[in-house]
């Protein structure tokens, strides 16, 4: 092999081992511009080369393959990407299609969830939070109104204490929900705490 065509073909093999090392994937896909942000600076702070690329649905995250595990580990301890929210109006946005009673108040019903979700989602140390809330149904005369209730779920650090975390949600939980009482069992609250990565998972939001 003559000397040209040698050093030709080392340029080439460098090149396609270089590009391979390199060789991003896509880590997610369809993220609004607030939720790619906010999973970028995450796993740049953590030490992941992290890119973004536009799509037709939205922006998409890359990372290199030798990085996933790393990067989707360390996004799970803080509950990201963290999808946006529907708001009331946007729930409540007429189309020209009148809506039955039922649809009306299962669409309430959702969207008082959804903003309950997000203001709880607001709070420090609070990673994810899942909120089902039950109205009073319509009952015949002379049947007993049942109470109002919810269901919370929170997602926590796994360094915060719950029991310092857990009155400010029932005060939210109280004066969000329509016709709830302050009675033991009108809301069921749950928490789960967040895994504790190891330190080569430090993440810069701890």
């Amino acid at each position: 092999m003559n000397a040209p065509i040698k050093k030709l073909l080392i340029t080439f093999l460098a090149l396609f081992a270089l590009t391979g090392c390199d060789e991003s994937t896509q880590l997610h896909t369809g993220l609004s511009e607030r939720e790619a942000n906010e999973v970028l600076a995450e796993l740049m702070a953590s030490g992941i080369d992290t890119s973004k690329q536009m799509s037709k649905n939205g922006v998409n995250i890359l990372v290199a393959k030798q990085d996933i595990a790393r990067a989707v580990r360390i996004l799970r301890a803080v509950g990201l990407p963290r999808r946006d929210k529907v708001s009331m109006g946007e729930v409540f946005k007429k189309e020209g299609i009148i809506s039955t009673p039922i649809e009306e108040r299962a669409r309430y019903i959702h969207a008082i969830s959804q903003e309950i979700e997000h203001t709880l989602s607001q709070i420090d140390g609070v990673v994810l939070a899942r909120v089902h809330v039950v109205l009073p149904q319509k009952v015949s005369p002379g049947q007993p109104l049942q109470p109002s209730s919810a269901a919370v779920f929170i997602k926590h650090q796994y360094n915060l204490d719950p029991d310092i975390l857990a009155p400010k949600i029932l005060r939210i939980i109280s004066a969000s929900v329509p016709g709830l009482k302050s009675e033991p069992n009108a809301i069921a609250l749950e928490f789960f705490a967040s895994e504790r990565l190891a330190p080569g998972y430090a993440s810069a939001s701890f």
